[in-house]
């Protein structure tokens, strides 16, 4: 269903092993981004909805990935967004244990100590200081941060933030491998791109290239076209609070674009925009992989091997996806297939190449999910996590599982045989679409073959047949009687996983999933193991001033 082009993304996949029932367990920013650093459930990192930066870590006992490689030893840096948050007395960002960090926030920020210079993170300095007086945000549609279209990026693209991220990761490998300091240290580098991310606003000419094949995207998914009386999305088509001014919907969005149909037309253009940012984002990517492929380091020739790329283990994915108009949807935050799959690929350096039987180009049933990628990197480095800081108990420890067993199992036989998950929990509080439909306070488990979402405002139900339905036409719930054998045993697993948590009466009751008010959701945001969950005042987040 894409027309994107990604020759890069495809070599890594190709070179090393693809995860195609790979997850994002709450499928928006900052909630993903404690994943990715604390390796936890989202119940256990306390983020069930959008924050605007992730909890400091000085606030929790918890291991976080790059403080964790910090002090394996590695010198660790950022190119891109990280979504940490700055602190406002001192008017620096959170790091989590990146020495070296080039950021993008994508986000206005405030500078208090100058007010004629607004934009403070890495990216906006350099775009003030190379285009005075220009809009960094130019392509950002009316005023909507988060809208569903958008155009062509307005200045020359060398000054595109997806350009500068690459820039930035290429200036951190040429830190590292030049120093002589940091090159005799190992390195890890989160190269993290904003794009595909609203606004969409590719160069024109990737644009240009996207709109030429756009005939050939087909229809959005839409379960209403199959059955116009009964399909499930039919009420984000029909509600008058999915405007047809595409500029409003829900209780709280205000200007943000969360639902509604557009004509094939807009539809179209605005996918051929998406495809253009991802197609430009695989080719800046592959920029960042030629130095790898072309550099010879004093790290790797004291090693035996010439290029960077022989050393080096590459792991890519995603925080979540984009509706893109699906099932009159868009933007993240969603239950769907378009939105809380993700890619997970890992290609292992030709220094792995005794160590790794698994084929390159293979693709691995397992359920992964982002909490999996702490302690699949601490487990490459060679990092104990369990024994490793000054807090060695089991509330300090990622939940997540390494992924690596899975790639240096002896034989089939003994790659079956690894310990894992049957499948996987994912939830959300996406309180701006409070009163429309089913809302989307949700809760859901997927094995990637089937996948259950459970809505507390009004106790809805889904449930998906993926491996036939991929695009999830038939709500089989709707179908199905209430006491049929598949719907009783996902909800039995849902039960089993809240008592396990302890979650409380709110949430199960005698075995019986619960119900909620619509004006409840904004207090399940955040959890108790939030680090700075206030019960008195559950929405707050930890103060960072």
């Amino acid at each position: 269903r894409t027309i994107a082009e990604t020759p890069n993304l495809d070599r890594i996949a190709q070179e090393g092993v693809t995860f195609p029932y790979a997850f994002t367990a709450t499928p928006i920013c900052t909630p993903a981004r404690a994943a990715l650093i604390t390796g936890r459930s989202p119940w256990r990192h306390g983020m069930r909805g959008y924050g605007d930066y992730v909890a400091p870590g000085f606030y929790s006992v918890w291991k976080e990935l790059p403080e964790t490689l910090d002090k394996a030893g590695y010198y660790t840096g950022i190119a891109g967004k990280n979504h940490f948050g700055l602190n406002e007395t001192s008017g620096t960002f959170f790091s989590h244990g990146y020495t070296s960090m080039r950021l993008y926030e994508g986000l206005l920020e405030n500078d208090p100590y100058d007010e004629t210079f607004v934009l403070v993170d890495t990216y906006d300095m350099f775009f003030n200081n190379s285009c005075p007086g220009c809009n960094p945000l130019a392509t950002q549609p009316e005023d909507i941060w988060n809208g569903w279209t958008s155009e062509p990026y307005v200045y020359d693209e060398a000054l595109h933030p997806t350009k500068w991220t690459a820039d930035s990761a290429i200036e951190f490998l040429n830190e590292w491998s030049l120093d002589y300091n940091t090159s005799a240290a190992p390195f890890f580098l989160k190269l993290s791109f904003h794009r595909p991310h609203s606004p969409y606003d590719p160069p024109e000419r990737w644009f240009d290239r996207m709109l030429a094949k756009s005939d050939q995207i087909p229809e959005p998914a839409n379960a209403t076209a199959l059955d116009e009386a009964s399909g499930w999305d039919s009420v984000y088509i029909s509600s008058e609070k999915c405007a047809p001014s595409h500029t409003t919907c829900g209780d709280g969005c205000g200007t943000q674009v969360y639902c509604g149909s557009v004509n094939t037309s807009e539809y179209r253009n605005t996918r051929s925009l998406y495809y253009g940012s991802l197609s430009f984002v695989d080719e800046q990517f592959g920029r960042v992989v030629d130095w790898l492929e072309h550099t010879a380091t004093r790290w790797g020739v004291h090693r035996g091997y010439g290029r960077a790329l022989d050393q080096t283990f590459i792991l890519y994915l995603s925080d979540h996806g984009d509706a893109l108009g699906d099932h009159a949807l868009w933007r993240k935050g969603y239950p769907t297939q378009q939105v809380v799959s993700v890619p997970m690929y890992l290609r292992w350096p030709s220094s792995m190449d005794e160590q790794v039987t698994l084929a390159r180009g293979s693709s691995l049933s397992h359920v992964v999910e982002i909490r999996d990628v702490f302690p699949t990197l601490a487990d490459l480095a060679e990092v104990d996590i369990t024994a490793w800081g000054p807090n060695t108990t089991e509330e300090a420890n990622p939940d997540g599982a390494s992924m690596l067993p899975l790639l240096l199992a002896e034989s089939v036989e003994a790659r079956e045989a690894v310990e894992w998950r049957e499948y996987v929990g994912m939830e959300m509080a996406m309180c701006s679409l409070n009163g429309i439909g089913t809302g989307m306070n949700w809760n859901a488990l997927t094995d990637g073959h089937t996948k259950y979402v459970y809505f507390f405002e009004g106790g809805d139900e889904w449930l998906f047949d993926l491996d036939n339905d991929p695009y999830e036409v038939t709500n089989l719930a709707s179908i199905q009687t209430d006491d049929s054998e598949e719907l009783l045993m996902w909800r039995a697993r849902m039960v089993s996983q809240f008592e396990e948590e302890e979650r409380g009466s709110v949430w199960v009751l005698n075995g019986n999933l619960q119900t909620m008010e619509a004006s409840y959701c904004s207090k399940t945001k955040f959890g108790p193991n939030y680090p700075c969950y206030n019960s008195s005042n559950p929405t707050q987040q930890c103060d960072i001033s």
